[in-house]
């Protein structure tokens, strides 16, 4: 009995050190990226959602108006942009403000931004150890830390922090995703995999994948929640905006008129 409270006084004082541990750090990198947004512009993409979810919530103004992307311009630029500047529109689904409602309720953009920032360093850390977990790569302690560091560091993680994108928060929900479509979980893979679409363009390729796996393994679950999913997030949009999807397509088409093509590199400025 005795052994067995030690061993539970102990596992208690783990986690106790690891939440610690978890807070110190997460102190430490806002810190870093608040600094870092003093000094630079940063978090761009976040900015256009950020200003879209204050524009709706306070104001009553649709995300994809062009007052709210004149107030986005405003932000970024001295005047708003026209002829050959970035069009800066929200051009996401509807459903998607529901990730930044919580940091719109934030007026400051520089804390609201290292909040954001901090999230997605710590989704960068969460993928990365759930990416192991999901291929069962097995590998030694010292190497973990620089595995974590390389995942945050590389060009394309480092791109995508920079400019405060949510696919790092999108790369997260697929790799849990497919880790529960290999514990059976078809439920939750279902809502983890719809939950995707706030980028509906880079994961649609990979759900038509997901989909026709799930209906080769006769996975009927996961094919109804998956699709069930979406199409009740796109009505709950419709709630709060009943043609934000209208809005949205005609905003793409409006965008045409600033980028005459799309490219898989970065923007250079």
């Amino acid at each position: 009995m005795a052994k067995l409270l030690n061993t539970a006084k102990r596992g208690e004082f783990q986690l106790a050190l690891v939440i610690v541990i978890f807070l110190i750090l997460s102190a430490g990198i806002f810190w870093a990226n608040y600094r870092i947004a003093e000094t630079y512009p940063i978090g761009k993409d976040f900015l256009v959602h950020w200003v879209a979810a204050r524009s709706f919530i306070f104001e009553g103004d649709s995300p994809y108006s062009d007052a709210t992307t004149q107030k986005i311009q405003e932000l970024v630029f001295t005047s708003p942009s026209y002829g050959n500047e970035n069009d800066l529109r929200f051009l996401s689904p509807f459903y998607s403000l529901v990730i930044y409602a919580p940091f719109s309720f934030i007026e400051d953009y520089k804390t609201a931004s290292a909040l954001w920032m901090t999230s997605l360093v710590i989704c960068i850390f969460v993928t990365a150890f759930y990416s192991i977990t999901l291929c069962g790569w097995q590998q030694s302690l010292w190497f973990l830390p620089l595995f974590f560091l390389f995942s945050l560091f590389w060009y394309p993680g480092l791109r995508t922090l920079y400019e405060g994108s949510d696919v790092i928060l999108v790369g997260l929900l697929m790799v849990l995703g497919l880790l529960a479509i290999k514990k059976g979980s078809d439920i939750t893979a279902g809502v983890l995999i719809a939950l995707t679409t706030i980028q509906p363009l880079l994961v649609i390729l990979f759900i038509f994948v997901v989909l026709i796996w799930a209906i080769s393994k006769r996975r009927r679950i996961l094919v109804w929640w998956l699709i069930g999913g979406i199409f009740a997030l796109i009505l709950s949009g419709m709630v709060f905006l009943p043609d934000w999807l209208l809005q949205n397509i005609w905003g793409i088409l409006k965008l045409q008129d600033y980028n005459l093509g799309l490219t898989i590199g970065p923007d250079l400025e």
